[in-house]
């Protein structure tokens, strides 16, 4: 009888354990029992709009549809991208100043230097260990406004640049990447736009 006792007495203990764990799963709802206003799916043909306080390509997303893909680039006449074989421009920031892959050899930006400014005309110059480099050009309005791939030649990549935006910062993403799609050795250097 004593044993049996005992038995309860840890079955008591081990019920209150485990109804104090599930409470606190649903208090910080990591477990979810009732459906509350923010889990309820958004109804067909109503808008959802952002949060978010940076500029955007698409501010509101509308229920069903697909979201606009900020890495396809939006097609302007005037904007291109020429792979010029790897010429070095007239002026290379110094050495202190180069953007490298994370093994620090793969893919080194060399021009333009982090921060700086890079206007309609300039070139992207680096060194690659590929055969190949991608690019992307971004801003902080649109995303991607460009992409493309250049040739190594020698060991060093260049492109010129021609395109127009509003946006005031960006990014220059070099990586290289693979057959099937996957990106490596991926380099982004912060720029400003006049």
């Amino acid at each position: 009888m004593a044993n049996v006792i005992k038995s309860l007495i840890k079955i008591r203990w081990v019920a209150a354990a485990v109804a104090v764990i599930v409470i606190c799963l649903v208090g910080t709802r990591v477990f979810h029992v009732w459906p509350s206003e923010s889990t309820k799916p958004t109804p067909a043909g109503t808008t959802a709009k952002t949060t978010s306080k940076l500029p955007s390509a698409q501010g509101d997303f509308t229920g069903g549809d697909t979201k606009n893909d900020n890495r396809t680039p939006a097609a302007d006449p005037n904007d291109s991208a020429t792979d010029t074989g790897g010429s070095q421009p007239q002026q290379t920031p110094d050495s202190s100043t180069w953007t490298k892959s994370p093994d620090g050899s793969s893919i080194v930006v060399m021009s333009p230097a982090a921060n700086s400014l890079f206007a309609s005309g300039d070139i992207v110059y680096g060194t690659s260990t590929a055969s190949t480099v991608n690019y992307e050009l971004e801003d902080n309005v649109s995303g991607v406004i460009m992409q493309g791939q250049a040739n190594v030649v020698g060991g060093k990549f260049s492109v010129k640049f021609s395109f127009s935006t509003t946006g005031t910062t960006g990014r220059i993403n070099v990586f290289n990447q693979a057959a099937d799609d996957t990106e490596s050795n991926n380099v982004s250097v912060n720029v400003r736009f006049q």
